[in-house]
């Protein structure tokens, strides 16, 4: 018997036995999530003080920052929630030692639920945060399945794959808030295809709480003139002004533009990051050395060519149609390229033009045969660049940094496509 045969027959054995290759897939991945969770519980347990055991790390890694923030702002403090020297002392005191500053460039209302969460020990508090992003996970799942066929056919398996795949996994079990954002863009893609403006700009509001996640969005709106789902994101951002405020007092937002854009933040932060970049001005600073003039200049001009890019993809945008998927994929992955400050961990947000790939080279749901070995062969790519993320400082550039490239690219390279076929089915004149 030949190794194909075998391999077929093989397969039909386990479908027989009602496991099919889907079900042992999701099976597998639902055992890898175990068992992390299952590892990560053992290490938060098994802590030095704040730490985890035997690494300068702090329990939650990231989540540090959110939860001093929190706590600042619980402490009647948030006046001085822009003060680099506050912040540092804050997590000094938590973390019993002083192991430098990690920043908080958030706006103030964004302190406001970590100052709830700050009233637990640090530990207790990380593990509660953590199951509010599985939460909202689980969150974008149900929005998605009733727009995305993929979803749709495989929730469980879409679940599971999104919360394994690197780097979406990192930033879950790192303290990270990518999971949140992974929801507001989920919430944004199923309000416009819903005909549900309050909806799509309730979450496009939402996801403000990342200024720079939304302001690409925001604009592709404005040129497709969806005034009612931008009135809603715009009240919506007016509300959480507004609950800043109570937080940090009336002149929040000037401070926080204030350490967003000073050198402080930029040699601090975003130099400091630059070997972990994923956006195009992070990508070159650390390229070239620094964010000198020539490099901002390339940047500039390399971005402001992908935003004329992407609106040509949206000229003709309308949520209606069956190329919709494509344009806010290519919106999401834009996003990232043109930020000024995306980092290896934010490149889990792309499960979501993936997904959206898979709706459009098979609408009628996610069937792994259904599907060429071109584009079979594309899928493993894409989640197998997500585990060299810590190859960085070997390579001296964060691979992940191709991820976005090569979703732009094949997302605009396939609406050509599409736009090509189209007009050769047009009848003659």
């Amino acid at each position: 018997m030949s190794g194909q045969a075998a391999t077929a027959w093989s397969w039909r054995a386990v479908a027989s036995r009602g496991l099919t290759p889907l079900r042992v897939l999701a099976i597998a991945l639902g055992a890898l999530l175990a068992l992390t969770l299952a590892l990560q519980i053992q290490l938060i347990a098994n802590r030095d003080g704040m730490f985890y055991a035997g690494k300068d790390v702090a329990v939650g890694g990231d989540f540090i920052v959110f939860y001093a923030a929190g706590r600042i702002a619980d402490a009647g403090n948030g006046a001085a929630l822009y003060d680099p020297a506050r912040q540092l002392a804050e997590q000094r005191e938590i973390l019993g030692r002083d192991r430098g500053l990690a920043i908080f460039p958030y706006p103030a209302f964004v302190a406001a639920p970590y100052a709830l969460l700050s009233r637990l020990p640090l530990p207790s508090a990380f593990v509660v945060a953590t199951a509010l992003m599985i939460a909202a996970t689980i969150g974008a799942i149900l929005l998605l399945r009733g727009v995305s066929p993929s979803v749709r056919a495989h929730p469980w398996l879409s679940f599971l794959a999104v919360v394994n795949s690197q780097p979406f996994s990192i930033a879950l079990l790192g303290g990270q808030t990518v999971a949140f954002s992974f929801l507001c863009f989920a919430g944004v893609y199923a309000g416009l295809r819903r005909e549900r403006p309050a909806e799509a700009g309730l979450w496009l509001g939402l996801l403000a709480y990342k200024p720079q996640m939304a302001a690409l969005l925001m604009l592709l709106l404005l040129f497709r003139r969806q005034w009612r789902v931008l009135a809603v994101a715009v009240a919506t951002v007016a509300v959480l002004t507004v609950l800043g405020m109570a937080v940090s007092g009336v002149d929040w937002p000037l401070k926080f533009w204030t350490l967003a854009t000073s050198n402080y933040y930029r040699d601090n932060a975003q130099l400091a990051d630059g070997l972990v970049s994923i956006s195009l001005s992070g990508l070159i600073a650390n390229l070239t050395g620094g964010n000198g003039l020539w490099s901002t200049g390339a940047a500039a001009v390399i971005c402001f060519g992908i935003v004329v890019a992407l609106l040509h993809l949206w000229r003709d945008a309308d949520p209606a149609t069956e190329r919709f998927p494509l344009q806010f994929a290519g919106a999401v992955a834009a996003t990232l390229l043109i930020s000024p400050h995306a980092l290896f961990y934010e490149a889990g947000l792309l499960v979501l033009p993936v997904i959206l790939l898979l709706d459009h080279w098979n609408a009628a749901g996610l069937n792994a045969a259904g599907l060429s070995p071109r584009q079979r062969l594309l899928l493993a790519a894409l989640v197998g660049i997500g585990f060299l993320w810590p190859l960085a400082p070997a390579l001296a550039v964060e691979p992940l940094a191709i991820l976005p490239i090569l979703l732009f690219v094949l997302i605009m390279r396939e609406h050509a496509r599409v736009l090509l076929a189209d007009e050769r089915a047009l009848p003659a004149s």
